[in-house]
């Protein structure tokens, strides 16, 4: 049984490399008339909107990173890390609480959606970087809910329970193809495409997990 699980699900995107200074003149999260004011506009372009969608979270030196191209702007591998806000979260379809459990639809697997990051590399790749928290799995349910999630363009359904009002909950169905999307579209001023035209293909999946495989039986997921 496995006890805690992560997967960090990589999504591959492409964006201007030019586009990348943009992030240096950056300011501070807008007060709430200017995003009010943004949305009635829809002026999806402007830095204040971006700001309001993300914020800058530098990959940190530690002892393991220490002299990491990751942390040298120089060196064509370093990573400008952002991390998706929390209002936002409803905008691309999920709940707002990271704590949420969803489900999936063929096979009732319980998991949470934490952190969103945008990944992005100096040369105009990057990744959509989301995690997915589950808790005892066998290695078969983690190997079915990877398969799923991972392969984009299958559209697995998965659901929540969203409270609208005092003892009434309404049911959201959504795929991870259209939170995708919704991420690829939230704002323009720096905009993000998929790697490949018109399709997102299929993520790359790093899993760290707690807990004791079964006997003569393997993980491997890629």
């Amino acid at each position: 049984m496995l006890k805690d699980i992560k997967l960090n699900m990589l999504f591959p995107i492409k964006y201007e490399p030019n586009n990348l200074e943009k992030l240096n003149i950056l300011g501070e999260e807008s007060n709430k008339k200017t995003i009010t004011k943004i949305k009635e506009e829809q002026s999806y372009n402007c830095k204040e909107w971006f700001s309001y969608c993300y914020r800058s979270k530098p990959i940190s030196k530690t002892f393991q990173l220490t002299g990491s191209p990751l942390l040298n702007k120089d060196s064509g591998c370093f990573i400008e890390r952002l991390e998706l806000n929390q209002p936002v979260r409803t905008m691309i379809g999920l709940h707002k609480n990271q704590t949420c459990q969803y489900k999936l639809a063929k096979s009732n697997l319980s998991f949470n959606i934490g952190k969103i990051n945008v990944l992005l590399f100096p040369f105009g790749t990057g990744f959509i970087q989301m995690e997915i928290i589950a808790h005892d799995y066998t290695e078969k349910m983690l190997l079915d809910l990877n398969a799923q999630l991972s392969s984009v363009q299958m559209k697995a359904k998965f659901s929540y329970n969203l409270n609208i009002a005092k003892d009434v909950k309404e049911n959201k169905v959504l795929t991870l193809k259209e939170v995708i999307y919704k991420i690829l579209q939230l704002q323009s001023y720096i905009s993000f495409c998929t790697y490949k035209e018109e399709t997102l293909g299929k993520a790359y999946t790093l899993v760290f997990f707690t807990g004791i495989l079964e006997k003569k039986q393997t993980i491997f997921i890629f």
